[in-house]
């Protein structure tokens, strides 16, 4: 039986600890609160300042959306055991992803937008927390995950 490492590892491409898809088609796009423009100088600055204090200096109107405990209140009714393994489809900015890692033993977060991936590896960091594995992919594509999951 393969197991979930086996799947990411055989379908996606590590590069810079974000797995990205091997169709050379693939389909994945731009959603971000932040402009591309902007992109690059904010990830620079997360960088050397951290990312809290990055979002708290340039975009401080996301700073709730982004690190808010208060998101992750629903959390409690998914019942997420030591054990478990979760997938996060649309994971952004990591808000729910990063609790969910705290509490299961690994999480899978997929997402369109590659500058959203590379902030939530700086913050993933951070927090020192290693049970995550970042997809970049459109979730309008087949995904290579057949149960696989204890929580969503």
């Amino acid at each position: 039986m393969k197991t979930l490492h086996d799947i990411i590892k055989k379908v996606y491409k590590l590069n810079n600890d974000i797995y990205y898809s091997t169709n050379s088609e693939k389909d994945t796009g731009y959603w971000s609160n932040i402009t591309k423009k902007d992109q690059d100088g904010f990830l620079s600055e997360c960088r050397t300042i951290g990312t809290q204090s990055a979002v708290r200096k340039s975009y401080p109107n996301l700073e709730g959306i982004i690190f808010s405990a208060t998101r992750s209140v629903g959390l409690r009714f998914l019942n997420i055991k030591s054990d478990d393994v979760g997938i996060d489809y649309g994971c952004m900015w990591g808000n729910m992803l990063m609790h969910s890692a705290k509490k299961c033993r690994f999480m899978v977060g997929i997402d369109q937008t590659e500058a959203s991936l590379k902030f939530l590896k700086l913050r993933l960091n951070e927090e020192k927390l290693k049970n995550v594995y970042l997809i970049n992919e459109n979730l309008k594509n087949d995904l290579p995950f057949n149960n696989n999951f204890d929580f969503s």
